[in-house]
């Protein structure tokens, strides 16, 4: 009889239409719940960047002005910057998985990922690499080189040129990364032969984008790295050269005019001594 009371109980039998049915429930509820997600972007200078700045200024002072909220470029705070980070990165995570939406079980992740996309992921996180902080514009960089190429606009690659030449000292520190990153994602958008934006980037963008990489070229060769940012301006350079060597139609021409300028940089720096 003890043997007959550890027998195990009957299995349920539910249906193969009612087990489905429960599976759709469960990723539906994980589909609502992860949707929060998306929401925390408005917090990236958004609907909520009043509400998040009006909670912060009661442990912190200078992010209330009056009652002005003060703008993403007059942030100085360095727990603004790490929160900033934090929901970066997680979008980040999100934005990495949706090429591996053909899986079912990214179907989450796939509906997530629209909704970003829906919500303005693209333009708010250009707005937030403007701010006043290398590790925020990393993380930002880090982010867009995750989302998928069709995302992207015209404006938004034009966006990406212009901040090549933006930043006053770019062979400095985390900035070399940073702008090796725009410059990779410029590449794959010059590479992607599927989409009409790298056709366009080539007939509007390539000539612009290739003068810019030539500038900071010139200032990797005057200005020589420390030992502890040679792996920085490395990756910084071969970005460059990589961006010069894969823009059609215009590519043999910009080589040639590169190692022309580099030369013609080395010949005047001989003359000096």
């Amino acid at each position: 009889s003890f043997f007959l009371m550890l027998r195990r109980p009957p299995r349920s039998t539910l249906s193969s239409s009612s087990a489905a049915s429960d599976v759709y429930k469960r990723q539906e509820q994980y589909t609502n719940e992860m949707e929060g997600i998306v929401g925390l972007l408005d917090y990236l200078g958004g609907s909520r960047w009043t509400d998040f700045c009006r909670e912060a200024s009661k442990y912190h002072h200078g992010i209330i002005k009056g009652s002005t909220t003060i703008g993403l470029l007059e942030v100085r705070q360095d727990f603004i910057f790490e929160v900033f980070k934090a929901i970066i990165n997680l979008i980040s995570h999100f934005s990495s998985l949706e090429r591996k939406t053909s899986l079912p079980s990214y179907k989450v992740i796939d509906t997530i990922n629209q909704k970003l996309n829906n919500a303005g992921r693209e333009d708010i996180l250009f707005a937030v690499l403007k701010m006043n902080n290398d590790n925020v514009r990393l993380a930002v960089m880090e982010c867009l080189n995750n989302v998928p190429l069709d995302q992207f606009s015209t404006i938004e690659v034009s966006t990406m040129v212009s901040l090549l030449t933006s930043f006053k000292n770019p062979t400095s520190g985390i900035i070399e990364i940073v702008l090796g990153k725009i410059l990779w994602l410029l590449t794959k958008i010059v590479l992607d032969n599927s989409e009409e934006l790298g056709k366009e980037f080539r007939k509007a963008q390539a000539r612009t984008a290739i003068s810019d990489c030539l500038q900071i070229l010139d200032k990797c060769y005057t200005q020589l790295p420390d030992d502890e940012e040679q792996y920085n301006r490395l990756f910084l350079s071969i970005s460059c050269l990589s961006l010069i060597h894969i823009s059609e139609p215009t590519r043999l021409l910009s080589i040639s005019y590169a190692v022309f300028c580099l030369k013609k940089k080395k010949k005047k720096n001989k003359k000096k001594k």
